[in-house]
C-alpha cells in the first residue's frame, strides 16, 4: 500500500471518529468522483453505512470503469466490508428508492422531480458544502418541500470541521503558481462574500499588502498599489465593470487575475495580454478549482461532515452543523 493510501486512510478514520458519524444501517446513494473525491463512499462504507451505492460516469476526469476498479482495489487492501454497489453511465432508479441518504455531489445531481418523486419518505439530501452556495438546479428544494424531504447544507467552519477555512490556502496556492511572490506584493481582492475574507486573513499573514472590495468599484489609486487581482465573487454573473478602457489600465501596468469563482471571461483577458489563472472561463457559483486541489483532508473532511448532517436529519437531531434549506 502507497503512503498516500495509508494518510487517506488515516484522514478517513480521524474525521469519522472526530464527527462520530454512524451510519449503521442506512443505505446511502453518492457519487465516485475522481481524484480525492473517489473516496466518499469509502467514507460512507467505512462509517457502517448497510449498503452504499456509487454513481460514476466517464468524463474528462477520469473513465468510469477504472475508477470502480480503483475503489475494489481499496476495498482489498484496506480489508473493508465489500458493500458498495455502483452503476457506471447509468443512474439506476431502484437504487433511489432504497436510499436512507442521497448526496448532492456531481454524478447525483440533478436531484429533480423524477428523482424526488422516487424517494422514500424518510430519505435526505445533505447538500456538501454551505447553504449560502445553493445553487439553482442543483436539487429541487421546492419539490423536496412538498414531498417533506429534509435538505441541509454544512456549516464547513465547524470546530469539528474547520474545512472553508482551507480556501485560504487555496488562495495562496493559486496566487502563487500564477507567478507572484506574494510577499510584498499588492492584492486587490474583489469579493462579498467568506471567500474574500479568509483569502485575506491568510495573504496577510504572509505579508502581502491586501486590499479587500466587495465589486469591482476600482479607482486609478487601488491599482497604483497591486500587483495582481484575486476575483472570489462567488455568484457574480460577468464582471460587467471590466470595460475595454479598463482592461487597457490592466495590462498598461501589469496587473494580472486570479480567480477563484464567479463569472469571469479570461479568454477575452488572455487575447489583451493580460494573465488570467486558471486559464479557463469562471462561472458563477462554480470554483475553478475545488479544495479537493489542495490534498485529500478538506474534501474528506467535508464530505464526511455531510454525511453527518444526513446522519442528523435522520435521527430528528438538532446540531449546528445542519444548515436547514
Amino acid at each position: 500500500m502507497t503512503t498516500d493510501l495509508v494518510r487517506i486512510r488515516q484522514i478517513i478514520e480521524q474525521s469519522i471518529d472526530l464527527l462520530q458519524l454512524d451510519l449503521r444501517g442506512a443505505i446511502v446513494l453518492t457519487e465516485l468522483g475522481s481524484g480525492n473525491f473517489l473516496f466518499t463512499p469509502v467514507i460512507a462504507s467505512m462509517a457502517g453505512a448497510e449498503k452504499v451505492y456509487a454513481w460514476t460516469k466517464d468524463s474528462a476526469y477520469g473513465n468510469g470503469k477504472d475508477l470502480v476498479n480503483d475503489v475494489r482495489k481499496i476495498q482489498r487492501e484496506w480489508k473493508l466490508k465489500e458493500n458498495i454497489s455502483f452503476a457506471i453511465n447509468e443512474r439506476p432508479l431502484h437504487h433511489v428508492e432504497e436510499a436512507d441518504i442521497i448526496t448532492n455531489l456531481g454524478f447525483i445531481r440533478p436531484i429533480d422531480g423524477q428523482l424526488i418523486d422516487r424517494m422514500k419518505p424518510s430519505a435526505v439530501i445533505p447538500y456538501m458544502c454551505e447553504a449560502w452556495e445553493l445553487r439553482v438546479g442543483d436539487v429541487d428544494i421546492h419539490k423536496c418541500k412538498e414531498k417533506n424531504i429534509p435538505v441541509a447544507g454544512t456549516w464547513e467552519n465547524h470546530p469539528s470541521v474547520g474545512v472553508f477555512d482551507y480556501c485560504g490556502a487555496l488562495a495562496v496556492k493559486l496566487i502563487m503558481e500564477a507567478g507572484y511572490e506574494i510577499r510584498d506584493n499588492g492584492v486587490l481582492i474583489i469579493s462579498p462574500d467568506h471567500f474574500g475574507e479568509v483569502a485575506q486573513r491568510d495573504l496577510q499573514a504572509m505579508n502581502a499588502r491586501v486590499i479587500l472590495k466587495k465589486d469591482w468599484n476600482i479607482t486609478q489609486k487601488d491599482l497604483e498599489k497591486i500587483d495582481l487581482i484575486y476575483f472570489a465573487d462567488y455568484s457574480a454573473r460577468e464582471e460587467a465593470l471590466l470595460s475595454d478602457e479598463f482592461i487597457g489600465l490592466l495590462e498598461s501596468k501589469g496587473i494580472g487575475i486570479v480567480h477563484l469563482c464567479g463569472g469571469l471571461d479570461t479568454d477575452r483577458l488572455i487575447k489583451r495580454g493580460i494573465k488570467a489563472y486558471p486559464a479557463k472561463k469562471g462561472y458563477p457559483k462554480r470554483m475553478s478549482q475545488t479544495l479537493a486541489y489542495l490534498g485529500p483532508t478538506p474534501i474528506i473532511r467535508l464530505h464526511a461532515a455531510g454525511l453527518k448532517v444526513a446522519e442528523l436529519l435522520r435521527k430528528g437531531q438538532e446540531h449546528d452543523l445542519v444548515q436547514k434549506l
